[in-house]
């Protein structure tokens, strides 16, 4: 019984116990981005109309946390897009978050507007956490995750630490967005030329061996 009892508890705690994390990598530069992922799945530009927008874009939904209604997002008509606002931040700045119709591992974007540093936070179809990268200033950013997720949020370096309700906080936009598969296609790898020489040499004792199994032959 002892046994029994031993043999449950250990099989509850492995049911608790994460299987593992996510292996999170950062970018901080395009050229970088792209040539470590696969291919581009999709690309955002954010030309359009200018003013609020529902922020319903291909593959993801931009949205501001927090709003209710149908205006979350507002985009400038310069390729850019930022939060709708916040009534209970000190100075109507709001949080930027995108969600996406389906499983996501790889996301780039161009932040502009950053006075300081921040995150770009990622969340799985539960909204779990999955893991972040910090940025700093304006640039290209980029985040991939071998775990899939369905959610992130742009959090500036005053919303991370944000105590209470009236915090005034840093605006950024987004300028450019980009969906990527995880892992690149394989290109052909060379052979080495140990390898090509290993190969010759095969075939050379083959075509040896045929020529002696012939000579006995004819004996």
């Amino acid at each position: 019984m002892t046994k029994i009892a031993t043999v449950l508890t250990f099989f509850l705690m492995s049911l608790s116990t994460p299987i593992s994390a996510a292996s999170i990598t950062g970018f901080f530069d395009e050229m970088g981005y792209a040539g470590f992922l696969g291919a581009e799945t999709t690309f955002i530009d954010f030309s359009g109309p200018v003013g609020a927008s529902d922020g319903v874009f291909a593959d993801v939904d931009f949205n501001t946390i927090g709003v209710v209604g149908s205006d979350l997002v507002s985009s400038s008509g310069a390729g850019t897009i930022t939060d709708a606002g916040d009534p209970f931040s000190g100075n109507g700045v709001g949080r930027i978050e995108g969600e996406f119709s389906s499983d996501v591992f790889a996301i780039g974007l161009h932040l502009l507007g950053v006075n300081g540093s921040g995150k770009i936070v990622i969340f799985d179809s539960s909204d779990t956490y999955v893991g972040f990268v910090g940025f700093h200033g304006n640039g290209f950013f980029g985040i991939s995750s071998d775990m899939a997720f369905r959610r992130f949020e742009i959090r500036t370096h005053d919303f991370e630490n944000a105590a209470t309700v009236g915090t005034d906080f840093d605006r950024v936009s987004v300028d450019t967005f980009r969906i990527n598969d995880l892992t690149p296609v394989p290109s052909a790898v060379p052979l080495p030329a140990s390898g090509a020489m290993l190969i010759a040499s095969l075939a050379a004792l083959m075509s040896r061996r045929r020529k002696v199994k012939v000579h006995f032959g004819a004996n």
